[in-house]
C-alpha cells in the first residue's frame, strides 16, 4: 500500500541508506536511466534522486528510488541483513537470500516474460538487489481490498505459476535435471526453517504467545489443538512442505508479494525460492485471498448477508454436516455468478476458481498428466490452504487487514477446519470452492 513508502529517506544520513544508493549509483546501467533526450554518457547523482523507506519489511532493508524529474522512472532497493526482526524474535538469516531472489528473477522472466519484475544488479559485497520499480503497480491486498478484481490478471498469474513449475518439474527434467537445477537454487535451511517454525508450528502450540487474533477465536482454541483430524492434516502438510521436492517454488507465494496493475500480476519477493512442493504456492495464495473473502463478507457487506455464522456458537462443525453444507453451497455459488447481485464476495470466489482452474489444468496439461493428478494436487492445495488459513489467523504471521473484524478472523478458521476435514472429497476445483464458499 502507498503508505508503506511514506517515510522519506535522507540520503546522506544513514549510512545503510546512503551504502544502497551508492552500490545503485555505481552499478545500475547506464542505459536503465537514460532515455532519450538525455546526454549519452550521463549518470545520475545523489541530488538528482528521491528515496522512500518500505516500512512493513521485516526481513530486509527496502527503499524505493526515483530520479526528481523523472518519478515515473523507479527501482527497489533490498539490502539483506544478517538478522531478521520476526514477530517476537530476532533471527539469523542466510545472507544469499538477496542473491536467490535476483536469480530467481531472472530464471522466472527466461520461462514467462513479464512475470516478474526486470532485476538490475546484485551487488555480492553489500547484499543489495536491484529491481525496477513498477510504478503503476500495487500490492495486490491493496487492490483486493479496494474492490479492484481481475479475472484475466488472476488466470494470468496462475498461468505462470504453472509454467514455472512445469518446466522445473521433476516429471519434466527428470532426477538428473533437477539435481543441476538444486546446484543453481540451493536450499536456504534457515529459511525453509523460519517458514516452518512460523506457519506450522508456532501457531499450533497453545503455549506459544505470539498469538494475534480476536478474543472470540482465543476462546475457541481448542476447537483447532484438540481437533484430531485439523492437527495430523497438519503434520503430513508439515512433513511435505519440508522433504517434498518436486520443482522450483517461488517458496512465499501470498497476495503480499503479488503486484497488480488492471489485469498484469507479477510476482516480487522471491528470496524463499527453492526445490519444493509445487502445491505450496498456490495453497498460500488461496489461503490468502480467503481472508479477504471473509474480510469483505464482514465488513463490506451487510450483516443480513451472513447466514449461519454466529460468533456464540462453536467453531467446530463436524465433516458431516460441513459435507451437506458444502453440497448446498455449490448451488448458491453457481446462482449468484449467474445472477445481478455481483458482490465483492462472489468476485473473490471467481478469482480463486480462475486461479485453481488455470493452474490445476495448465499443469496437468503441461506435464502430460491424468486425472488422477489433478485430483491429488487439488486435494494438496487443499491441505496447504487450510493448515495456512490458520497460521494466518491464529499464528505470528499476520494481515493487520483482519483485525477490524473478529466475525471474519472467527469464520477463516471454521473454513479452515471445514477443508481440512474434507479432504477425501475435495478433488476437484468447484468442490473445493464450495466448501470455502459455505
Amino acid at each position: 500500500m502507498e503508505d508503506r513508502w511514506s517515510v522519506a529517506c535522507d540520503l546522506t544520513g544513514s549510512e545503510t541508506v546512503k551504502r544502497m544508493v551508492l552500490s545503485f549509483l555505481e552499478r545500475c546501467p547506464v542505459d536503465q536511466f537514460l532515455d532519450q533526450a538525455s546526454e549519452a554518457g550521463s549518470r545520475p547523482s545523489l541530488e538528482d534522486l528521491v528515496a522512500h523507506r518500505f516500512t512493513d519489511s521485516y526481513m530486509n532493508h527496502v527503499i524505493r528510488v526515483r530520479f526528481r524529474e523523472r518519478p515515473d522512472k523507479g527501482f527497489i532497493i533490498k539490502l539483506a541483513p544478517p538478522c531478521m526482526q520476526c514477530p517476537g524474535v530476532a533471527l539469523q538469516a542466510p545472507a544469499e537470500r538477496g542473491e536467490m531472489e535476483y536469480r530467481a528473477f531472472g530464471f522466472f522472466s527466461s520461462i514467462v516474460p513479464g512475470c516478474v519484475p526486470t532485476p538490475v544488479f546484485y551487488d555480492r559485497d553489500l547484499r543489495i538487489l536491484c529491481t525496477r520499480e513498477l510504478t503503476e503497480h500495487r500490492c495486490l491486498t491493496e487492490e483486493l481490498l479496494n474492490g479492484r478484481y481481475s479475472l484475466s490478471g488472476a488466470r494470468s498469474l496462475a498461468a505462470s505459476l504453472a509454467s514455472v513449475h512445469a518446466a522445473t518439474h521433476i516429471l519434466s527434467l527428470g532426477t538428473d535435471g533437477l539435481a543441476q537445477l538444486r546446484h543453481k537454487f540451493p536450499t536456504l535451511e534457515s529459511m525453509v526453517d523460519l517458514i516452518r517454525i512460523f506457519h506450522y508450528e508456532r501457531p499450533f502450540d497453545p503455549a506459544d504467545p505470539g498469538k494475534r487474533c480476536a478474543k472470540d477465536v482465543l476462546l475457541r482454541l481448542d476447537d483447532v489443538y484438540k481437533d484430531v483430524t485439523v492437527m495430523a492434516a497438519k503434520e503430513r502438510v508439515k512433513q511435505q512442505f519440508a522433504e517434498s521436492v518436486e520443482c522450483l517454488i517461488h517458496g512465499d507465494l501470498h497476495i503480499d508479494s503479488v503486484i497488480a496493475s488492471g489485469d498484469d500480476f507479477k510476482m516480487v519477493d522471491a528470496e524463499f525460492v527453492r526445490l519444493g512442493p509445487c502445491a505450496y504456492d498456490m495453497g498460500l495464495l488461496l489461503a490468502t485471498l480467503v481472508l479477504v473473502y471473509h474480510h469483505h463478507k464482514h465488513v463490506l457487506e451487510h450483516q443480513d448477508d451472513m447466514q449461519g455464522h454466529d460468533l456464540d456458537c462453536s467453531l467446530k462443525t463436524t465433516a458431516a454436516e460441513k459435507k451437506h453444507e458444502g453440497q448446498e453451497a455449490a448451488g448458491d455459488f453457481e446462482q449468484e455468478n449467474g445472477g445481478p447481485a455481483d458482490t465483492q464476495t462472489t468476485k473473490v470466489l471467481a478469482m480463486i476458481s480462475e486461479m485453481l482452474q488455470t493452474y490445476t489444468g495448465s499443469l496437468k496439461e503441461k506435464l502430460m498428466q491424468d486425472d488422477h493428478f489433478a485430483a491429488n494436487l487439488v486435494r494438496d492445495i487443499a491441505a496447504f490452504a487450510g493448515c495456512e488459513i490458520l497460521s494466518c489467523v491464529i499464528g505470528p504471521s499476520h494481515f493487520d487487514f483482519m483485525d477490524s473484524s473478529p466475525a471474519a478472523q472467527v469464520d477463516c478458521v471454521r473454513t479452515a477446519i471445514a477443508v481440512l476435514h474434507n479432504l477425501d472429497r475435495v478433488t476437484s476445483v468447484p468442490e473445493l470452492v464450495h466448501v470455502i464458499a459455505t
